[in-house]
């Protein structure tokens, strides 16, 4: 009997491919087209399953040979960004050899939905992984711990609804649990760690991780270390720890250590250094109790073995760089902090020494060196010139280089020493330390070393980010390269690219940006990024999206200019009809956009994950439709636009300042996550009345609609409603169970005890903003 090992439903391919190990057969989805075609893969379980694609595996079940059908899944990976109860069903058949199920990054699933999937799950589940899982709560975990005894992996990063209660179940029911990640669970505290009844809880667990877990504190830390002597990886990044002598004295397998924005001091960080020579990662980044010599005590005694050293925001001394390139023979990768005292010479000598060294960042020390742009002063830039000067001339084993005010005159240098470099970011520019250019030169001149036959030299790039250019133009001609970033680059006027494997294109704000030479060069382009490019021409636009209609997953053509971008009436229709495979797509500002557009992209775009139409005054009453099922729609149009909307991706809606919207009213919203409608002039009323489709709706805005009426949404998911500054609202009914934030700031029209009835029926609601009410009638005030 043969053994099937791999079903993968390929998103290229519209055709089921089946593997086994003697022979190869298909199985063609029914009605479609395309290409057969054979993988050579490793045997392996594994299931793939696109975003589309598992109700193709639903329809063709009956087809997979009866041998088959026992032991053809188990691993499952679904990569679908928004999963129900109707997605799990198709899978639930296979339960009972499911050996691994991923589903992160589906915030919409509830504790029924897991219900009735964990209820068909046998012993057999070894790795969970369904972080950021916003709705899942103590109750569908508990289940899971009770029914899957023999897991091993578990991962509920993010899922905020749980608690120490279902966490001490999983414990005392799972003593194999070697992977246990629990990053930014909130609400966790010490006394799930604390709880041993057994005394078996965690006696395997080799990972722990609980980054983000504000009440975790040293109590966790002492039983973790006195109870868990196999710890090889531990994060408690944010946690208020201070002490690790309990794990270092009884962890000497210990690899793995994070503790950024902790309380750990140079004591602490010398008994790691003692206790653990296996260290390979440590990350130790805003620690602001931290010393110098703390950290030159742990590189001199656990040096040899680190690969991975970041110390973000600690100011460190020359004398401790210095140490670092002597005692940290295996360094790949090193952030630091730049200190006053450390000469720029030191730099240079540490890429020498450390000549496995692939990474190395090293960001400038300021008093507000915490900010994503620090101001630097002339005499610091300088500094930093001097310092990457160091690194252009040591770093030739360099495969990722980020060099913040760099000088263009240091480029040359770099494309002829650093030839290993994959991905170079460039931030911040600086003059040349030693001027060498006359009162005449013109800006372009001074770009001479970006100009072939220089730059090429730098064949193996393949991602290049270099914002805020100080020129005029630019010419690339980079074989490998597939990512170009050069937004807010707004002196750049003509760009010129020979670049055959260019994936993704960001000139956003580029806004004086007329041409680009060599885009039929780029075939392969799928992410094309020129928000605000406003001086672009039509023709280039059309040309983009005829040329790369195959592939193209996000267009950004935004423009912030009344006038609207230059896209004709036919590009914008092309867009509808023939980009099948778009995933994010922001016309905002286009006055091409019109209710047929929304109509037939709805219909085509299946892979659609976000859409923007801001400022768009063609769009009048389509959303309904785009959205969900309106009132008055059609039983046979409501049937089709449900089985569309449980196989679509699309969350998130950007409407804003769309003028011509009057009345929304949606029946279903299905997995829409986001919906912002805010400074719709003309928007009267809206009434959202979520249905058993309706999962997913979390954010909704509706601030600045100065003629909005009345509001009413029935929604078990909503969270966050705003309606602040609509001066004419007057009636708000709202049933939203799950709703945390309602702003309703400068409403003078809306009645006292409207707003006091959606607080009672919103148990965790935890902010409420009504600050400009002009008057308060004696019976709402009591």
């Amino acid at each position: 009997m043969a053994t099937l090992f791999m079903l993968c439903l390929d998103q290229i391919s519209s055709d089921i491919i089946l593997l086994s190990r003697t022979k190869g057969f298909f199985i063609p989805a029914s009605g479609a087209g395309g290409s057969r075609r054979r993988a050579a893969v490793e045997p392996s379980h594994i299931l793939y399953v696109g975003e589309q694609r598992y109700q193709v595996l639903a329809r063709e079940l009956s087809q997979i040979p009866s041998f088959a059908q026992q032991q053809i899944i188990q691993h499952l990976h679904l990569v679908k960004r928004r999963l129900t109860l109707p997605a799990l069903k198709p899978f639930t058949f296979y339960g009972s050899n499911l050996t691994c199920l991923q589903i992160s990054g589906a915030p919409c699933i509830s504790d029924e939905d897991f219900a009735a999937t964990v209820a068909t799950l046998s012993g057999t589940l070894l790795q969970l992984e369904v972080a950021r899982a916003a709705d899942l709560t103590d109750r569908a975990l508990s289940h899971i711990g009770k029914k899957c005894t023999a897991l091993q992996h578990l991962d509920v990063s993010g899922c905020t609804g749980l608690t120490d209660q279902s966490l001490k179940v999983v414990a005392t029911h799972c003593f194999g649990l070697r992977v246990l990640l629990l990053d930014d669970c909130t609400d966790l505290t010490d006394e799930f760690v604390t709880n041993r009844p057994s005394g078996r809880e965690f006696a395997s667990v080799q990972v722990f991780s609980v980054s983000g877990c504000a009440k975790i504190s040293d109590v966790s830390v002492r039983t973790l270390g006195n109870h868990c002597p196999s710890l090889a990886s531990i994060s408690f990044a944010g946690c208020h720890v201070s002490r690790l002598d309990a794990i270092v004295a009884h962890c000497a397998d210990l690899a793995s250590l994070e503790l950024d924005g902790t309380e750990v001091d140079d004591f602490s960080l010398e008994s790691i250094g003692k206790r653990c020579p296996r260290l390979q990662r440590v990350s130790l980044s805003r620690c602001a109790q931290l010393t110098d010599r703390g950290v030159l005590f742990l590189v001199q005694s656990a040096g040899q073995s680190l690969a991975v050293l970041l110390l973000a925001d600690v100011q460190l001394v020359d004398s401790t760089v210095g140490q670092m390139g002597a005692c940290c023979a295996c360094l790949r990768r090193l952030d630091i902090t730049d200190g006053p005292g450390i000469k720029p010479q030191t730099y240079g000598a540490l890429l020498r020494q450390c000549s496995s060294l692939e990474e190395l960042n090293i960001a400038p020390w300021t008093d507000n060196s915490h900010d994503a742009r620090p101001v630097l002063t002339d005499e610091a830039k300088g500094r930093m010139c001097l310092i990457q000067a160091e690194i252009v001339a040591h770093g030739a084993n360099l495969s990722e280089a980020s060099l913040d005010w760099l000088a263009p005159s240091h480029l040359l240098q770099l494309s002829h020493k650093m030839r290993f470099l994959r991905t170079l970011q460039i931030s911040q520019w600086t003059d040349d330390p030693a001027p060498e250019r006359t009162g005449d030169d013109s800006v372009g001149e001074q770009l001479a070393p970006l100009r072939p036959p220089e730059f090429p030299l730098l064949h193996g790039l393949q991602r290049l980010t270099m914002p805020n250019l100080p020129w005029r133009s630019l010419r690339l001609t980079l074989p490998s390269l597939t990512e170009l970033d050069l937004s807010d680059s707004t002196l750049l006027l003509e760009l010129d690219t020979a670049c055959a494997e260019l994936r993704v294109l960001n000139v956003n704000r580029c806004s004086a940006l007329a041409s680009w030479r060599g885009h039929e060069r780029s075939p392969l382009l799928e992410r094309f990024l020129a928000e605000d490019a406003v001086q672009l021409p039509a023709e280039l636009f059309d040309a983009i999206v005829r040329l790369s209609a195959g592939q193209l997953v996000e267009l950004n053509l935004h423009s912030q200019q009344l006038a609207g971008n230059a896209l004709t009436a036919e590009t914008t229709a092309f867009v509808a009809e023939r980009l099948t495979s778009l995933q994010r797509l922001d016309l905002g500002g286009c006055k091409h956009v019109t209710d047929q557009f929304l109509i037939t992209m709805a219909a085509n775009c299946p892979h659609l994950y976000h859409l923007n139409v801001a400022k768009c005054t063609g769009v009048r009453t389509a959303l309904d439709t785009v959205l969900g099922v309106s009132r008055g729609t059609t039983a046979a149009a409501e049937r089709s636009l449900v089985a569309r909307r449980l196989t679509s991706p699309l969350h998130e809606v950007v409407a804003s300042s769309c003028h011509q919207i009057r009345e929304l009213h949606l029946d279903h919203c299905y997995e829409i996550e986001t919906l912002l409608l805010s400074a719709c002039g003309n928007l009267k009323s809206v009434e959202i009345l979520a249905g058993k489709h309706s999962m997913a709706l979390r954010v909704l805005e509706l601030d600045a609609c100065p003629k909005l009426e009345r509001v009413s949404i029935r929604s078990s998911s909503l969270a966050d409603v705003e309606l602040s500054k609509c001066t004419m609202l007057a009636a708000l009914d709202m049933q939203c169970p799950r709703l945390r934030a309602l702003r309703v700031n400068t409403c003078p029209a809306l009645p006292m005890a409207a707003v006091l009835a959606v607080v009672v029926g919103s148990p965790r609601l935890d902010y409420l903003a009504m600050r400009g009410r002009t008057r308060w009638d004696d019976e709402e005030s009591k």
